[in-house]
C-alpha cells in the first residue's frame, strides 16, 4: 500500500524576478568610440605625435589599451553567459526541491498513519504539521531530522529504496545552495569587473586626447580634422 500523502503546505508567494544590469547602450557606444580613437592612434600621422606628448602612450601600450576594449565586450558577454548559468542552476535545484518535498511528505503521511494514535510524540520528529516551504533552514533541517530519525527507528518501516531516495534529494539540495552562492557571487564579481574596465577605458581614451589636444592645437584651423577624429573639439579646447 503506498505511503498516505498528508495535506500539502501552502505554497509560498512568489518574489518579483530579480532585474540584472548589464553594460548600457551608453557603455557600448563608449567602447566603440575609444575603440576606434586606440586605431587612430596607432596610424603613423598620430603615433609620433603622441608619443612625443605622453612617451607611456607607445604602441605597446596602445595595443594593449585595444585589447582592454575587446576584454571588455568579452567580459559583458561571460557575465551574461554566467548569469544564465545560474538561472539553469536555479531551475535544476528547484526540481530537487520539489523532489525532497514529495519524499518528505511520504516519509510524514506514513509516521502519522503509525505514530497518531500510539505515540503521538513521535509525530514532531518527522515535521508532521511543518511548513517545509517556510525557508530553505526549515526543508534542510526536516530532511536531517527525519533521516536521523529513521536511522534508530525501529518501528517505522520505510521502503529501502524511498529511503535512498531521500537521502540522496537531501544531499542534492543542500549541494546546490553552495554552488548556487558561488555561482552568483562570481556573476556579480564579474559584473563589477565589466563596469570597472569601462573606466578604465575612459580614462585611456582620454590620455589619448589629451596628447592629441596638445599635439594638434585648436588655435591651428589646418588641425581641425585631426582633431575630429579623436573626439576633441576642432576649434576649442579638450574639455
Amino acid at each position: 500500500m503506498a505511503d498516505p500523502t498528508p495535506t500539502p503546505d501552502p505554497q509560498p508567494e512568489k518574489k518579483p524576478k530579480q532585474v540584472h544590469h548589464d553594460l548600457s547602450q551608453a557603455d557600448l557606444a563608449t567602447l566603440t568610440e575609444a575603440e576606434q580613437i586606440g586605431l587612430n592612434a596607432q596610424k603613423t600621422t598620430y603615433a609620433p605625435v603622441i608619443l612625443a606628448e605622453d612617451p607611456e602612450l607607445d604602441d605597446t601600450w596602445v595595443k594593449a589599451y585595444l585589447k582592454l576594449i575587446d576584454d571588455t565586450r568579452t567580459g559583458q558577454q561571460t557575465h551574461k553567459d554566467d548569469r544564465a548559468g545560474v538561472k539553469t542552476d536555479t531551475k535544476a535545484e528547484d526540481k530537487i526541491k520539489t523532489d525532497l518535498i514529495a519524499a518528505i511528505n511520504g516519509v510524514r503521511g506514513h509516521a502519522k498513519t503509525t505514530y497518531e494514535k500510539i505515540a503521538p510524540e513521535k509525530l514532531p520528529l518527522y515535521s508532521v504539521g511543518v511548513n517545509l516551504y517556510v525557508s530553505r533552514k526549515v526543508l534542510e533541517g526536516a530532511a536531517d531530522g527525519i533521516l536521523k530519525e529513521l536511522a534508530k527507528d525501529t518501528v517505522l518501516k520505510i521502503n529501502p529504496a524511498k529511503l535512498t531516495e531521500l537521502t540522496t534529494l537531501a544531499g542534492q539540495y543542500k549541494g546546490a545552495n553552495v554552488t548556487q552562492g558561488d555561482d552568483n557571487v562570481d556573476a556579480k564579481n564579474k559584473q563589477l569587473d565589466v563596469k570597472g574596465s569601462v573606466a578604465n577605458v575612459v580614462a585611456g581614451r582620454r590620455k589619448i586626447q589629451a596628447a592629441i589636444n596638445s599635439g594638434f592645437v585648436y588655435t591651428d584651423p589646418a588641425n581641425a580634422a585631426h582633431r575630429q577624429l579623436f573626439g576633441l573639439p576642432a576649434n576649442a579646447p579638450m574639455h
